[in-house]
């Protein structure tokens, strides 16, 4: 699949994408970066009418990535091992709780590793490294097919975007920089997600603003709950004639069959 494609698919899925200079990880001149992302497929479509390397913002998603290097210090000369500094923090805090098999992609220096989470709702992340040789990346990522001059990013294994995992809960504490004690999610991130559904259905979204991915967690969300057809079926038209302007009935019909078929495989 060629860029375009790829950021078209991406879009039609809900993720907010933005170019990034060809063979670069740095966005377009004269851009704004991840602020510019979106799912609208028309911008998507000019944009990438060059082929521009492809960026993901994680922040509309609730995601989070976390970044593993490995290399030689240029002015110590010493090794930063990203991994070694993962495995120490592991087993310091992790306890009994493992690491979940979660999309991760390899980075151009085929010495890196990017693994992506989900974070719980109305979670900020508070820290901008995890240690030596980790980063931790809140806004925007370059993703595959992105090619620099060291290489390209690669997905490991067969999963996708569909199949990040949530962030373990050692782990979000120390994404808030609590490494005194586990750290554990209170049962309101529940209920402040029902509510934000909520908030979906009833109010819409103005001027297209972020529409795709949040039609399309209402759609997981709905297709998930255990209601009747024919309650998510009118759930679902309600928000869409909330939204300014609303979703095309092929596109939004496309929408649910792709969340409807991605769940599938999960049961």
């Amino acid at each position: 699949m060629s860029n375009l494609e790829i950021a078209l698919e991406l879009a039609g899925r809900g993720f907010p994408v933005y170019p990034l200079a060809k063979g670069t990880k740095i966005p377009l001149k004269n851009s704004h970066g991840f602020h510019d992302a979106t799912t609208d497929i028309e911008q998507v479509k000019a944009w990438w009418a060059v082929n521009h390397n492809v960026a993901l913002h994680l922040e509309p998603l609730n995601m989070v990535v976390i970044d593993i290097d490995q290399h030689t210090d240029k002015q110590t000369g010493e090794m930063i091992d990203g991994l070694q500094t993962f495995r120490q923090l592991f087993s310091n805090y992790a306890s009994n709780e493992p690491l979940p098999s979660t999309y991760t992609e390899r980075t151009p220096t085929g010495k890196g590793l990017h693994y992506f989470f989900k974070l719980p709702v109305s979670f900020v992340v508070d820290v901008p490294t995890l240690g030596l040789g980790i980063d931790v990346i809140k806004y925007g990522v370059p993703i595959s097919p992105t090619v620099t001059d060291k290489g390209s990013y690669q997905p490991v294994g067969k999963s996708t975007l569909d199949d990040v995992a949530m962030c373990p809960t050692w782990l979000l504490g120390l994404l808030k920089g609590d490494t005194s004690k586990p750290f554990s999610v209170s049962s309101s991130g529940t209920r402040k997600h029902t509510g934000n559904m909520l908030d979906i259905i009833f109010q819409g979204v103005i001027d297209g603003a972020g529409r795709n991915e949040k039609m399309n967690k209402l759609i997981w969300w709905l297709l998930g709950s255990g209601a009747t057809p024919e309650t998510v079926e009118s759930a679902i038209e309600l928000a869409n004639r909330n939204f300014s302007p609303p979703i095309e009935e092929s596109q939004l019909k496309t929408m649910i069959r792709s969340v409807w078929n991605r769940k599938k495989v999960r049961m």
